[in-house]
């Protein structure tokens, strides 16, 4: 044991137990980067058993239909069952295990172009597949989508907004409004 003199007093430093206590936590640390986790081990694990014998017909590619209101989007991964149907799959990171109404549009948003653009059935629910950061495991949740009359709408009210000739309504979740870019110009929350 070496001994290291800190003002009058002597002190012992023990430097080796520190130097391996050290090691051991930055090899576990390490270790624990390294090890798989449930979601690398079984990539499919998070699959809807419905999917399973699905094939991917596209992935991160951009689809767009004309009429009669021109809708784009880019979908994360879209599966083919084999009736040939084409199924929507969204991937979301967020701390809760949560479907927003803006996942439900988005989605329907997709459904749309993808229908428009490849002329192929898309089925009328999706999934979302929400990936925590302290979570094991996707967690899968399946959606029902709007109409296309209800997308249509959706759009329009959009367009009318952007262009001033639509008059805006308070958000149903105060949380909207409260983290809004306009809510200082705002005269619906007053």
């Amino acid at each position: 044991m070496r001994v290291r003199a800190i003002g009058t007093h002597a002190v012992p430093v023990k430097t080796g137990l520190i130097g391996l206590l050290t090691g051991v936590l930055g090899a576990l640390l390490l270790w624990r980067a390294c090890l798989p986790r449930a979601r690398e081990r079984h990539p499919g694990a998070w699959l809807p058993k419905e999917l399973e014998n699905a094939t991917i017909a596209y992935s991160e590619k951009r689809f767009v239909a004309m009429p009669p209101t021109p809708l784009g989007a880019i979908v994360d991964r879209v599966y083919r069952r084999p009736d040939q149907v084409l199924v929507l799959v969204e991937f979301k990171r967020r701390d809760r295990l949560v479907v927003y109404e803006s996942d439900i549009v988005e989605l329907s948003v997709q459904r749309l172009a993808v229908e428009g653009a490849s002329r192929e059935k898309v089925s009328e629910y999706a999934y979302v597949v929400v990936l925590a950061p302290w979570a094991e495991t996707r967690q899968t949740m399946r959606v029902r989508l709007y109409s296309k009359e209800r997308v249509h709408h959706l759009a329009d009210r959009r367009n009318g907004l952007l262009k001033g000739v639509v008059p805006p309504r308070k958000a149903e979740s105060p949380g909207l409004c409260e983290c809004c870019v306009f809510k200082a110009e705002c005269r619906v929350i007053e």
